[in-house]
């Protein structure tokens, strides 16, 4: 039996024994349903030409992606403060406060 040994090019690479193209693992915001793609997705991969991250299914340069990342932190509080807004409505709904 043949022990699959871990990358040895990137510690981030799932892949094990020989091989020449490198993935991370996934981070996956997920869909609110199971027949839905991901709601966002991003990974790391190398196929050849130097690494990079793929977001959704865009590559980016981590500068890039950093930037993304920003924007993406920007939005998570802005559904923050949506769903604030909607709790602050539906409770006084249900007091009978309009």
């Amino acid at each position: 039996m043949t022990t699959m040994t871990r990358c040895s090019a990137y510690a981030w690479c799932i892949e094990t024994g020989e091989h020449s193209e490198h993935i991370s693992a996934e981070t996956i915001v997920t869909a609110p349903r199971e027949d839905m793609d991901p709601l966002a997705n991003a990974y790391t991969f190398d196929f050849g030409f130097g690494p990079a991250v793929c977001i959704q299914t865009e590559d980016f340069t981590p500068e890039q992606a950093r930037a993304k990342a920003r924007e993406l932190r920007i939005l998570a509080d802005a559904i923050d403060v949506m769903a604030d807004a909607v709790d602050t409505i539906a409770a006084e709904q249900a007091g009978g406060v309009l």
